[in-house]
């Protein structure tokens, strides 16, 4: 059975099923309330499934991410920014800037994130993520960048740090200007650098 959770600070509660047959349809046997977040997500064959937050799970934006990602996106000081949330939940931080070019490294660092709940328990983390993509188009006009928002959340990561991560992602879109592309991965398959660069680019890559 599919189940909605519902989340206070600590608490997670089963709810009823909410199965919605596209994301702008809603219906509960829950009254909505201001307090609370709607969530996607996943999916269950064609039906979404949703999640409600609690406002108190959002975490806050550290400056230092605006000043990290400025650098990228002004300076090109950096070629990624991986973002995480502190261990206690409340705020995110910056984990790593780089401007090391390597894809692969990239890739790994973010498979291979781990994250601790508050219990203590150590498992896979997920992990909020900046790329500047440069590519060449197949037309020969010319170069492009795009600077794309990757939100990785495994599929294995614990429940609660997926929750935290999801409710709290917005606040830290919001704090970065200039983003083109966002995408969600699950999975490794999700984050192979010619399935990004065909999303990101549109098809329109040489």
């Amino acid at each position: 059975m599919v189940r909605r959770f519902d989340a206070t600070a600590t608490v997670l509660l089963p709810l009823t099923i909410d199965l919605s047959p596209n994301p702008g349809s809603y219906s509960s046997s829950h009254t909505p309330s201001p307090l609370f977040d709607r969530v996607l997500v996943g999916a269950l064959g064609d039906d979404y499934v949703y999640m409600r937050f609690w406002h108190g799970l959002k975490a806050t934006v550290a400056p230092e991410c605006i000043t990290a990602y400025n650098d990228l996106k002004l300076s090109k000081k950096h070629k990624y920014v991986i973002f995480k949330l502190s261990d206690n939940f409340s705020e995110i931080v910056v984990e790593e800037a780089s401007d090391n070019k390597d894809w692969d490294t990239f890739r790994e660092k973010l498979i291979n994130a781990t994250s601790k709940s508050k219990s203590g328990t150590v498992g896979k983390g997920p992990r909020y993520a900046v790329y500047d993509f440069e590519y060449s188009l197949s037309s020969g006009d010319g170069v492009r960048n795009k600077i794309t928002f990757i939100a990785w959340s495994p599929d294995d990561a614990g429940i609660q740090p997926k929750m935290i991560y999801a409710s709290s992602k917005e606040a830290l879109k919001r704090s970065l200007t200039g983003i083109a592309t966002e995408l969600q991965a699950n999975d490794p398959d999700d984050i192979e650098y010619d399935t990004i660069l065909k999303t990101v680019s549109k098809g329109l890559a040489g």
